[in-house]
């Protein structure tokens, strides 16, 4: 199934590398996505839209949003909060929202939203 990831724009120090957290925060948790490689949520899943529209929406500036084939079952995101990674205060914070807590921190999911273990991104599309 395709899906769209919304990444956040390559630094230009290495071309075609992106990345959901900003900067070098949390190492640990940190996914890179590359076009042609498989990427996989080191804890958790990993957040997508199903439907280019909503990734429109969410995305910003900053960002640019991966064409991408999901590995395995895409399921719907509705009422969980999703971890914004730029409040988030340390890797625990990370770790406790996977884990089920709802730390203060997180926020409603943005509409449209799904998420899946792993996923290969095809191309940029924004």
């Amino acid at each position: 199934m395709i899906v769209y990831k919304v990444v956040l724009k390559s630094n230009g120090v290495i071309r075609n590398h992106y990345s959901s957290i900003m900067g070098n925060g949390f190492p640990t948790y940190k996914i890179i996505y590359r076009v042609g490689e498989t990427s996989t949520a080191l804890i958790g899943k990993l957040f997508v839209f199903k439907e280019l529209h909503f990734a429109e929406k969410f995305a910003n500036t900053f960002n640019v949003i991966l064409k991408c084939k999901a590995k395995g079952r895409v399921t719907k995101v509705s009422t969980r909060v999703y971890v914004d990674s730029s409040r988030a205060k340390n890797e625990e914070f990370i770790r406790m929202f996977w884990e089920g807590e709802s730390p203060e921190e997180s926020a409603k999911a943005p509409e449209g939203s799904y998420v899946v273990k792993s996923l290969t991104p095809l191309e940029v599309v924004l």
